[in-house]
């Protein structure tokens, strides 16, 4: 293996949600004394963590903006009436509560991501995108 390679292998090896344990010890057989492995390890897992929020914040960003499109509707809706007790046309609106609950599923995932990052397992490389 070439000088060095095994730094970036483990460091994908933590970003792939593979276990800490197991990249220690593939550390170790790479020739790592035991406290450049950990050090080498809590810097993957800063790493990791920093990656799950930076895909939180879109996913709350996002989220928030899908769960605004039916109060974007309702609003639209009413500037056109000029009554704010009106039924809107249910169909449509439907649509729009749908893409507002589905927002806001999106926004509770990105909570939880932001705020409790070590809950996400496995691969990372399709949250990152």
């Amino acid at each position: 293996m070439e000088d060095r390679q095994f730094i970036f292998e483990a460091r994908a090896k933590i970003l792939w949600g593979e276990s800490p344990d197991a990249v220690l010890a593939f550390l170790r057989d790479q020739g790592q004394d035991e406290k450049s492995a950990r050090e080498l390890l809590a810097r993957f897992a800063r790493e990791r963590i920093a990656a799950i929020r930076d895909s939180a914040v879109r996913r709350l960003v996002i989220g928030a903006l899908l769960m605004l499109v039916p109060v974007f509707w309702y609003l639209l809706i009413f500037a056109r009436t000029s009554n704010l007790l009106f039924v809107p046309d249910t169909k449509p609106f439907a649509y729009a509560i749908v893409v507002g609950l589905i927002g806001l599923g999106i926004f509770a995932n990105g909570l939880v991501a932001y705020f409790r990052p070590s809950s996400q397992k496995g691969d990372l490389s399709h949250r990152l995108d």
